[in-house]
């Protein structure tokens, strides 16, 4: 009988020119977020492509003088001496700054470290339009490191992305609550209610019938429509022969369907309480607002509220503080920075400019670190409260797990900085020594930079930060579905029960 209420629901669903504007809808708004969010990623990846250009074209700039210069003293029988700091370009046969380890990578080599995108990157934006996705990585002090921002648009920040997660947590709901507020209600307020129940049926039956109909027919949908993002996206970003890519989208996938189990649960709760259609409508309605909009924003100002992140001034009042106590004292700073190197300390050293600059930077890393630390501190106690509340909303919990199957999730971007962090002690560790040595660099030793490289995360790695929101809000659905079709036991079938 459940295979005959199925069927028979399906066919009258797909007769209906409501249900089919509503699944077109949805197959639309899915159709432009994945362009939004395709768009938005080949931006970023643009920027970096060009940042990777522009670095690549002044390393060899600096290597071509570089490579004259051996070529001139060889020629010649001349020993090749090392260059002060000099911002002229070198006169023939003068020594370049690409001899000088100090000027080379501190000002004039830059490391792009690159956050290479997942292929599902374009379904959620998330940080990726408060981010950049590289970093120009040299000696200087690693804060300046940290003001990581893309430019966009206040009004887009404020508004959110049109992307495919947008239509799911916001979207989705709403399709969702016009196909199930009158399951019953409506039945019975026709009379068709009473008449289906004198057949061999259950109530409980018709209504896992008529359930399973619509979660079939949406989910159908959004698989198709998923795929053909999948498609688009990944043949624009180059992933389709990616394996962590379609990993990536089967967890979108069961997370969609887990958020969408919710809302089919909630509406079939709402429709074993015995209401008319309008009442139905108006506590779904309520609900809608309530979970996808009121309770986030709460969580949100809790957050913020109990765990106010230091201001980003104050960051760069502390390091321009540290850099003035610096200047005033530079000597104290130089001999504090040498007694920290005193292996490097060659014979016979002079205190120079750049050495002054090196020790400043040291200096003001260490004065800034503990405001850093507060800073980031605060944002990741933030999200710690997110993470727990993120239980009262399957909005909130949804929008974190898309965020990290994506790989746009805030623990993403932390985890690439930390990496970056650790990346410019290797960069650093590289040249400081041969800048205070005053080793003379040469041309075969630009092969020998360091390069960042940027691992991709283990599918468990990300199934973990989304296990538990994924099973809490999996345990809410099953157990008010449960509930509901226990309910069904007492729900009256004619008009005046």
């Amino acid at each position: 009988m459940l295979k005959i209420i199925f069927s028979h629901e399906v066919r009258q669903l797909l007769k209906s020119p409501a249900t089919l504007f509503m699944l077109g809808l949805l197959a639309a708004a899915m159709v432009f977020g994945i362009y939004n969010g395709t768009r938005a990623v080949e931006r970023q990846n643009k920027s970096a492509v060009v940042a990777v250009a522009d670095e690549a074209a002044a390393k060899q700039r600096v290597l071509d003088q570089l490579v004259a210069y051996e070529r001139f003293t060889a020629e010649r029988g001349i020993p090749r001496v090392f260059a002060p700091v000099n911002h002229a370009p070198p006169r023939p046969g003068q020594s370049p700054q690409g001899t000088n380890a100090g000027a080379v990578g501190g000002e004039l080599v830059k490391e792009v470290a690159i956050l290479p995108p997942t292929g599902l990157a374009a379904f959620a934006v998330g940080q990726m339009d408060l981010q950049r996705n590289y970093t120009l990585v040299d000696m200087k002090n690693k804060f300046n490191m940290s003001d990581n921002f893309e430019i966009e648009n206040p009004l887009n920040l404020m508004t959110g992305t049109f992307d495919i997660s947008f239509v799911v947590i916001f979207l989705l709901p709403v399709f969702i609550i016009a196909l199930t507020y009158d399951m019953l209600s409506g039945e019975k307020e026709s009379g068709t209610l009473a008449l289906a129940m004198t057949q061999p049926v259950s109530l409980r039956t018709f209504m896992a019938g008529k359930l399973l109909s619509r979660i079939a027919l949406l989910m159908l949908v959004i698989v198709i429509i998923g795929l053909y993002a999948m498609l688009f996206s990944g043949s624009a970003l180059g992933v389709l022969d990616d394996p962590d890519a379609w990993v990536r989208f089967g967890l979108f996938l069961l997370a969609t369907f887990i958020y969408s189990l919710f809302w089919f649960g909630l509406g079939v709760f709402v429709n074993s309480l015995n209401k008319s259609s309008e009442t139905n409508v108006t506590i779904l309605s309520g609900a809608w607002l309530l979970i996808v909009v009121v309770l986030p924003a709460l969580i949100s100002l809790t957050a913020t509220t109990a765990y106010p992140a230091p201001s980003r001034m104050e960051l760069k009042v502390a390091m321009r503080d540290a850099s003035i106590a610096a200047e005033k004292a530079e000597d104290d700073t130089t001999k504090a920075y040498y007694t920290d190197h005193v292996e490097m300390l060659p014979e016979k050293e002079t205190e120079t400019y750049l050495t002054v600059f090196l020790a400043r930077q040291d200096a003001l890393e260490k004065a800034v670190e503990p405001v850093f630390a507060q800073f980031r501190g605060q944002l990741e106690r933030q999200e710690a409260i997110v993470g727990w509340f993120q239980l009262l909303s399957p909005a909130v919990a949804m929008q974190n797990a898309l965020n990290e199957i994506s790989g746009n999730s805030t623990d993403r971007y932390n985890a690439y900085m930390d990496k970056v962090f650790a990346f410019q002690k290797e960069w650093k560790q590289f040249f400081t020594p041969r800048y205070l040595q005053r080793e003379i660099m040469d041309s075969s030793m630009y092969d020998d930079f360091p390069k960042f490289e940027y691992g991709k995360e283990a599918p468990y790695v990300v199934l973990g930060r989304i296990l538990l929101s994924a099973f809490a809000v999996l345990l809410i659905s099953i157990g008010m579905n449960a509930y509901a079709f226990l309910r069904l036991r007492r729900f009256g079938v004619r008009e005046n029960s």
